[in-house]
């Protein structure tokens, strides 16, 4: 029995020891290391940035130039095989535009007119496709299953449930279907006189092009047969993990009766792919450096600000289409100058 006591009196111990602990590292005036590393491990988490991936596509689609250079570095590391077929024609266009000219009359006032003058224009198409296919290196870093960052539910601001099934005045239609009346000072037209007025309207305000002559009209023609069979299929491969390594520099700031702290986060990238080195000239170990900004609250203690790169970068990859190839460098450029341009307008 004083076998059992002792036990229980050592968890007790040990518990209110936690219980304190804690209690003193969540102080305003008190904000170590491991607790930003804690916070900000957390965020990468709910985020899905503990894992960054690769967007590839296969199949037979067409490239700009930016996607050959990668393809080409992919198929360098032995990740892809890529066959490029190029379609290319001058074209004559010629087309009839609306002209206005300026002139002034004997009371100087300004006039214009307008003729309709034609247009040989010469344009040239280059287009270039390509059929790529995963080696059965890459296809060993296929991911099926990509996590969806954490959705945050604020508990406090819980809803009922509305179902509007259960109210008659959700039911109410508010669109009006009244009779539409004619207006009796004006005559119809003819259906033969709109038909001719709408097409010459047409033709002068879109100058619509009258004829499109082609040099190689094969090249055309071929090309428009490989954009029926395009197809593209999107491929993610794994890319590498982030490891928050530690926190540093940590400043505690008070004003105004806020308090709020600033510190230094560095993350190191580990399990780097040869997708990821390829695209990203990133290798294992690489390190990168990032500010961080807390607030501190007297029912939740210290809360990390949502971090702008990393919801930048959220965004950016929800929105762009899978089955374009992603280049993060892009997304932290763009921010950057968004960043830029909201400063000086601020200033």
């Amino acid at each position: 029995m004083k076998k059992n006591y002792l036990i229980f009196g050592i968890v007790a111990v040990c518990v209110l020891a936690a219980i304190c602990l804690i209690g003193c590292n969540n102080r305003a005036d008190k904000l170590t290391s491991s607790q930003i590393k804690r916070l900000y491990s957390k965020q990468m988490k709910d985020n899905s940035l503990q894992q960054e991936y690769v967007y590839l596509s296969e199949g037979y689609y067409e490239t700009d130039s930016a996607e050959r250079c990668t393809l080409r570095k992919l198929e360098a590391a032995g990740l892809v095989t890529v066959q490029f077929e190029r379609f290319a024609w001058w074209e004559k266009i010629t087309s009839v535009k609306k002209v206005r000219q300026t002139y002034y009359n004997w009371w100087g006032e300004t006039q214009y007119s307008y003729s309709n003058k034609k247009v040989v224009e010469y344009n040239f198409e280059d287009h270039i496709m390509a059929t790529v296919a995963l080696t059965p290196e890459a296809k060993k870093l296929i991911v099926k299953n990509v996590p969806e960052p954490k959705e945050l539910i604020d508990k406090d601001m819980k809803q009922p449930v509305f179902d509007p099934s259960q109210y008659p005045e959700c039911s109410v239609s508010c669109v009006e279907n009244w009779p539409l009346i004619k207006n009796p000072f004006i005559e119809e037209k003819k259906d033969t006189e709109k038909k001719t007025e709408k097409k010459a309207e047409s033709k002068e305000d879109n100058n619509t092009p009258d004829s499109i002559e082609r040099k190689e009209l094969s090249q055309y023609e071929a090309y428009m047969a490989a954009k029926d069979s395009e197809n593209r299929t999107p491929v993610t491969l794994k890319g590498c993990k982030n490891h928050v390594v530690k926190a540093r520099n940590v400043q505690i700031i008070k004003n105004n009766g806020i308090t709020t702290a600033v510190a230094e986060v560095i993350v190191e990238k580990n399990n780097v792919s040869d997708a990821y080195r390829t695209l990203y000239e990133v290798i294992s170990g690489t390190r990168t450096c990032e500010t961080v900004h807390l607030t501190y609250y007297n029912d939740k203690g210290w809360v990390l600000q949502t971090n702008p790169l990393m919801e930048y970068i959220k965004r950016f990859f929800n929105e762009k289409i899978a089955t374009e190839m992603i280049d993060i460098q892009e997304a932290i450029k763009q921010f950057s100058t968004e960043k830029n341009t909201q400063g000086d307008k601020e200033e």
